[in-house]
C-alpha cells in the first residue's frame, strides 16, 4: 500500500484508463450480445445493476494496482532525437552489462578530489563511503581486477588532457590532494562503458561532503552541456545525485525532480537516450510516475 500511496498519481492515470478500457470491452461486447439471452445475466433490479457497476470499478482498481507496484521506467520526454526516462533500476546493471556489447556511458558522482580510497564505516574520518554510488564504483573496479593505482593514473590522465587546473589542499593526509572546481568530468573506459565521472561533492576537514542545492544545480547544468557536446548520441545513464551522504538538505524525491526538471528544460541540448536510474530499493519512497 505504502507504494500505492507514493506513487498516487500514477495509480490514478492506470485506474482511470483501466475503467475506460472495462467499460469499452463490455460497450462493444453488448453490441454483439444479449446479457440476458445470451449469457442468462438479468439486470432486473436495482441491487443487481449496482453490483454490475461496482465489479468492474473493482477490477479496474485492482489492475491499477498491480501496475503502481510494478512499473520501472516513466518515459518523460518522447522526441524525435532525444528521449528522457526516469527509471527503477541497479546503475551496476547497466555499467557492467554481461551480453549487450553496445557502447553506452554511465555518470558516477564522486568527490572534487576525485578520491579512490573506500573506507569502512569505522575508520575515523573516513574518505569514501562504500555506501555512496562513489564508494561502489570504485569497489565494482576492484573486483573485475582494476587496481588503485590504474584508477588514479586513468584518471588523472583525462583530467590533464583537458587542461583543468586544480588547488591543492596542502593539510589533506590521505588520498588526492588536488582538488578540482565541481562540475569537472574525468573519463574512465572500460570495455564499452565510459563513465564520466563527475566531481559533485567537496569535502571539509572531517571528509564530510558540502553541498548546496544552487552547487548542485550548477553541477547539474556541466554535466548537461558535457553531455550535450560528447556524449555522440549514445545511451547515458544517470543517477539519483545531490541527497544522503552529498549533504544538499534535500530527499532523494526532491534530487530525482532536480536532475529530471533541468534535463527536460535543457532538452535541446540533448540527444540519444538518457535514463535517470532510481535505485531499485528506493521504490517505496521515490516516485517516477509524477
Amino acid at each position: 500500500m505504502k507504494r500505492v500511496l507514493i506513487n498516487k498519481k500514477y495509480f490514478k492515470r492506470s485506474f482511470i484508463t483501466s475503467v475506460s478500457f472495462i467499460f469499452a470491452i463490455i460497450s462493444a461486447v453488448q453490441i454483439f450480445f444479449s446479457l440476458e439471452n445470451d449469457f442468462g445475466i438479468k439486470l432486473d433490479n436495482p441491487c443487481k445493476k449496482l453490483i454490475a457497476l461496482i465489479i468492474p470499478i473493482l477490477l479496474a482498481g485492482l489492475i491499477a494496482i498491480i501496475r503502481t507496484c510494478t512499473f520501472k521506467k516513466n518515459t518523460l520526454v518522447d522526441e524525435t532525437q532525444l528521449s528522457v526516462i526516469l527509471r527503477y533500476g541497479n546503475l551496476w546493471k547497466y555499467g557492467f552489462p554481461r551480453f549487450c556489447n553496445k557502447k553506452r556511458i554511465v555518470v558516477v558522482n564522486v568527490n572534487t578530489a576525485f578520491d579512490t580510497i573506500v573506507d569502512p564505516p569505522e575508520v575515523h574520518k573516513p574518505l569514501v563511503s562504500a555506501r555512496t554510488v562513489h564508494g561502489q564504483w570504485i569497489e565494482q573496479m576492484v573486483k573485475r581486477g582494476v587496481s588503485l593505482d590504474k584508477l588514479n593514473i586513468e584518471i588523472k590522465k583525462s583530467l590533464d588532457e583537458q587542461r583543468i587546473v586544480p588547488s591543492t589542499v596542502l593539510n589533506k593526509d590521505r588520498g588526492n590532494a588536488d582538488i578540482y572546481p565541481r562540475g569537472t568530468i574525468a573519463l574512465y573506459q572500460y570495455n564499452n562503458t565510459t563513465f564520466y565521472l563527475l566531481a559533485l561533492s567537496e569535502f571539509d576537514e572531517k571528509n564530510n561532503a558540502q553541498n548546496s542545492q544552487e552547487e548542485l544545480r550548477k553541477t547539474i547544468l556541466k554535466l548537461i552541456e558535457f553531455i550535450g557536446h560528447y556524449s555522440q548520441g549514445y545511451d547515458v545513464y544517470i543517477p539519483v545525485m545531490g541527497s544522503g551522504n552529498s549533504r544538499t538538505g534535500i530527499d532523494d524525491q526532491t534530487a530525482l525532480e532536480l536532475l529530471s526538471s533541468n534535463l527536460k528544460l535543457n532538452r535541446n541540448d540533448l540527444r540519444g537516450k538518457i535514463s535517470v536510474v532510481v535505485y531499485e530499493g528506493n521504490r517505496d519512497k521515490v516516485t517516477i510516475g509524477g
